[in-house]
């Protein structure tokens, strides 16, 4: 497997580290264009931001545990976390399948069946792919539109829209999509309406979560108005959409943050644009390594025998 994909690998590497590359080299060109007075560091923003970040990281392992408790699976939340955290060590391998081969071994080493991982998975990235491009649109629109304010009429048809988008025939529509993308065999859906409806709002409330995280993290470096929080969430959002439809680069690295970089200087100037990117990278690392330090450290015990 590692054979096969070594030209992707390798591509895939040279791009990230290309992008990035640029990125610190034009941060530091435009570093003494940057005034003095307007750099500040707020601990109680960056404090806030760190939380959050945490917060969705212990209600996304709790979303995967209703998810499998929905397809007949039982699991544990320490068990729950442990294969995740664990898992999330291969996302900066390009490819997007090391995390779901680590999920897929780790979860059927505890008795939880392949097929059932598989489709949990699956399910995970559909409908929060659904919540991603939800939020997106909401915030780009408010900021294209209104500075910051929505009509209701518009809300009402993105919502609707991510209502329709997840009817159950649409998700197993996807599934099979999926199935011959991957050439691997991903079981039918036999899920009610309204539990793929509670997963969406799950998604949903911790996409605005992390959004809201983030722009607590770009407002301890730089001044800017809260009325901006819809817009700003737009951007982070289609940043992460982009990335994460990078299937050359690992884990959209290099993609993510030049994709933000250009979109945050509609707001702030282009040093703090990059600047921010770069940390944003850093910020969302913590929880993952966090939670990786007390697996090995604490939960490694009740899996002795992985």
């Amino acid at each position: 497997m590692i054979t096969k994909n070594k030209p992707r690998l390798i591509i895939g590497s040279i791009i990230s580290v290309t992008i990035i590359v640029f990125l610190l080299k034009t941060l530091y060109v435009n570093l003494q264009k940057i005034p003095v007075g307007s750099i500040q560091f707020n601990p109680y923003d960056i404090s806030i931001a760190v939380i959050i970040l945490i917060f969705v990281y212990i209600l996304s392992v709790f979303v995967w545990i209703l998810l499998l408790k929905f397809l007949g699976e039982s699991i544990k939340f320490k068990q729950a976390l442990y294969i995740v955290s664990i898992s999330q060590i291969s996302r900066f391998i390009p490819g997007k399948i090391w995390p779901i081969m680590g999920r897929v071994y780790l979860g059927n080493k505890i008795g939880i069946k392949k097929g059932k991982i598989l489709l949990s998975i699956a399910l995970e990235n559909i409908i929060g792919l659904v919540a991603v491009i939800s939020i997106a649109l909401l915030g780009v629109y408010s900021g294209i539109s209104l500075r910051g304010f929505l009509r209701l009429d518009i809300l009402v048809l993105i919502l609707l829209s991510c209502v329709v988008l997840i009817h159950p025939s649409i998700i197993q529509y996807a599934l099979k999509l999926i199935s011959k993308l991957t050439k691997r065999q991903i079981i039918s859906l036999n899920l009610k309406y309204t539990q793929l409806l509670l997963i969406l709002l799950f998604h949903i409330c911790t996409g605005f979560a992390q959004c809201i995280g983030f722009f607590f993290l770009l407002r301890s470096m730089y001044s800017i108005s809260t009325a901006l929080i819809l817009p700003i969430s737009g951007i982070y959002m289609l940043s992460y959409l982009i990335g994460f439809l990078s299937f050359v680069t690992p884990g959209g690295l290099g993609v993510k943050e030049g994709v933000m970089s250009v979109l945050l200087t509609m707001y702030i100037p282009a040093s703090f644009a990059i600047m921010i990117a770069l940390i944003s990278r850093l910020w969302t690392l913590i929880p993952e390594i966090l939670f990786l330090l007390v697996s090995l450290i604490f939960l490694r015990k009740d899996f002795k025998h992985v």
